[in-house]
């Protein structure tokens, strides 16, 4: 697939600009406490609802209708409506919008990549891709924020984030255009654009009814490796995405300009492209469950890390636990991408990725919620104090330390 680097770079470049920036832009707009929570969680529930529709019908009739759909979807949603949005709740509704349809990409391109490699070269091929992707990503990154500079140099007005979200729904664009001329495996190519719609039709009518039984009994029968995984994972999750709503609070008051979002972001660019290529290639030799207990730990101090540099003012702390987070997130996301495509049976990797993706989702949700009423209850409607921040962080640090320790009881999916 020689166009493959080239749509991830796509993918990866409107991810960076409107991940970087939401959070930040939800905040200028008046989130805080529950509402903050909220916008966060909403962001884990939406994409996890559909996402075993999403993946059992890309199983059954393709997978470029689906990364064609989720590309404009996400184009329209972050290039036209997050501009227009003026208050948290409006960024709240595009945000819900946008990950009910929009991140149906994800597992349909994950397992599209698994369509053209085998369990002995996925680990490399997935980290050759992520590198040159998120490299790419972080150079758009770069010159957007530095063009913004110009314009607001003392991030003042909250609208300048809109520029980012107006290039992210351009590259989105790009995207599925070129997706539309990528060939699929063998077993998809009788399916094309024009009679997809007739398709997904079919199969929601002549089977809504019987769909959640298969659903259970798919995950009744799923591989057992898989659902220790997912188990394991899912504990580390509530831990993980407790601190979530948090941390732009902590990127706000640790930060005073572009410049250090722009090396915040480069930081975490660099790191996770290089810790994807290596990742990817130690995977591949020294199998998934070393390479996701060795990295996840790196993603234990990034909370107190935050507090140190709330409390004192210091935005290097924050950088240093930018870097922790790329070196993990880079090498974590290729091994258990591969974990999945190794576990999952033949015609169903959609389908696990949608069920892991459904399930973290589902975890996430709950877990930032909690802390947005968390939140609510020290601050009311008020952005929290740097000692609330503070407390609350460190007390997200003992509790990843402690979800962290299960990884042991992992077992190994990669077989010579």
């Amino acid at each position: 697939m020689k166009s493959g680097p080239l749509v991830q770079s796509l993918m990866a470049s409107g991810d960076t600009l409107s991940g970087s920036y939401a959070m930040l832009y939800a905040v200028g707009r008046g989130s805080v406490g529950l509402i903050q929570g909220l916008i966060t969680s909403i962001q884990q529930l939406g994409a996890a609802l559909l996402q075993p529709i999403w993946g059992t019908v890309s199983d059954k009739i393709g997978r470029k209708f689906f990364m064609v759909m989720g590309f404009l979807t996400q184009s329209l949603m972050w290039g036209f409506f997050m501009p227009r949005a003026q208050s948290a709740i409006d960024v709240l509704i595009v945000l819900t919008f946008q990950t009910l349809i929009g991140t149906m990409v994800l597992p349909v391109w994950n397992a599209w990549l698994g369509d053209y490699t085998t369990t002995s070269d996925r680990g490399r091929i997935f980290g050759k891709f992520g590198m040159f992707a998120s490299w790419i990503a972080l150079l758009i990154f770069t010159l957007v924020s530095l063009y913004i500079q110009e314009v607001d140099p003392n991030r003042a007005d909250v609208d300048s984030y809109s520029i980012a979200f107006r290039v992210a729904g351009v590259f989105y664009l790009f995207a599925a255009l070129l997706v539309i001329f990528i060939p699929q495996i063998e077993r998809f190519r009788g399916n094309t654009i024009v009679n997809y719609r007739a398709m997904v039709a079919g199969f929601f009518v002549t089977r809504q009814l019987g769909f959640k039984d298969r659903f259970r009994n798919r995950v009744n029968v799923m591989n057992g490796d898989f659902k220790r995984f997912l188990i394991i994972d899912g504990l580390f999750r509530i831990a993980w995405s407790m601190a979530w709503p948090i941390f732009p609070y902590a990127t706000l008051s640790a930060t005073s300009g572009w410049v250090e979002l722009i090396i915040l972001q480069v930081v975490v660019g660099v790191s996770i492209g290089l810790s994807q290529f290596f990742g990817g290639k130690f995977s591949d030799r020294f199998g998934r469950r070393s390479i996701i207990i060795w990295t996840r730990i790196f993603l234990i101090l990034p909370p107190v890390l935050n507090a140190l540099g709330v409390l004192q003012k210091n935005p290097i702390y924050l950088v240093i636990a930018n870097l922790l987070v790329g070196l993990t997130l880079g090498a974590t996301g290729i091994a258990i991408n591969s974990l999945i495509l190794d576990t999952a049976p033949k015609g169903q990797e959609s389908t696990y990725f949608s069920i892991y993706i459904f399930v973290m989702g589902i975890i996430g949700f709950t877990s930032s919620l909690v802390m947005g009423g968390i939140l609510s209850y020290f601050t009311g409607n008020s952005i929290p104090s740097d000692q609330v921040i503070a407390m609350l962080l460190i007390i997200a640090t003992v509790i990843r330390f402690i979800t962290w320790l299960p990884y042991f009881f992992l077992k190994e999916t990669k077989h010579n």
